[in-house]
């Protein structure tokens, strides 16, 4: 059963949109062949893997973990994912990615795992207690969470909108 909401909240298009947003992200990472998957076009910037990984674990790290307080999925793919958009100086020098970044069924299955505990939550989880609906550094973490859902775009949007921009761009690199 559905914990009650006030209609502030619309529970069924956030899961919409979540489920949406991540389906046309995995679309546009399956184009990519495994070269270019693990490719680095700008130097400053990490490979292209660390996108896949990054937007299912910014949205669990922010709303499962951080808002509601679930358990760890694998803390290193967490921290791995969760590092924002400039890598290390030297991890940005590193010769082989693959060196560095899981496999593409490693990174799907902890993204899938990530969408579950999210979805979960968008579905069934008290979202009025505080630190849900409350403001953090990137905005209202509940929205942060649920990318690109909101009519208004809050900076946490932006940003999204901003690293979707800079993966079709490497992927026409």
């Amino acid at each position: 059963m559905r914990t009650a909401l006030s209609s502030a909240i619309d529970r069924d298009s956030l899961i919409s949109w979540y489920r949406r947003n991540r389906e046309r992200s995995r679309a546009l990472f399956d184009l990519l062949s495994d070269d270019a998957y693990y490719s680095q076009p700008i130097a400053l910037r990490h490979p292209i893997v660390f996108y896949e990984g990054h937007l299912p674990a910014f949205s669990f790290n922010t709303l499962s973990k951080r808002a509601l307080g679930a358990p760890s999925i694998d803390a290193r793919l967490e921290s791995l994912f969760a590092r924002g958009i400039d890598p290390d100086v030297a991890s940005a020098d590193r010769a082989n990615a693959r060196d560095v970044w899981p496999d593409r069924a490693t990174v799907h299955a902890f993204a899938d795992e990530a969408d579950r505990q999210v979805l979960d939550a968008l579905e069934h989880a008290d979202l009025e207690q505080p630190g849900v609906r409350g403001r953090d550094a990137g905005g209202d973490v509940l929205l942060c969470a649920a990318i690109g859902f909101v009519g208004r775009p809050l900076a946490s949007n932006r940003q999204h909108r901003v690293r979707a921009l800079v993966l079709s761009g490497l992927a026409r690199a």
